[in-house]
């Protein structure tokens, strides 16, 4: 009964065993890998975007604040 199990769990592939659900061990790993990986560069991207955002600001005020002293 297991091993049915296992068969379904493998993404219902039409040969059962060790081979199967090593297969569908694999995909899962490289889908989660490409999930984690996705989610990374997301964080990445919105960090460095917001970072840019709060420098320009600041080169902003600097340069408002020169200008006034002036």
């Amino acid at each position: 009964m297991s091993e049915r199990k296992h068969c379904s769990f493998a993404l219902a592939l039409p040969v059962c065993g060790p081979e199967t659900a090593v297969l569908a061990y694999q995909m899962t790993l490289t889908h989660m890998h490409s999930m984690v990986y996705t989610t990374y560069t997301m964080l990445y991207t919105t960090y460095a975007s917001a970072n840019a955002q709060c420098l320009h600001l600041l080169l902003g005020r600097v340069v408002l604040s020169v200008y006034l002293h002036l």
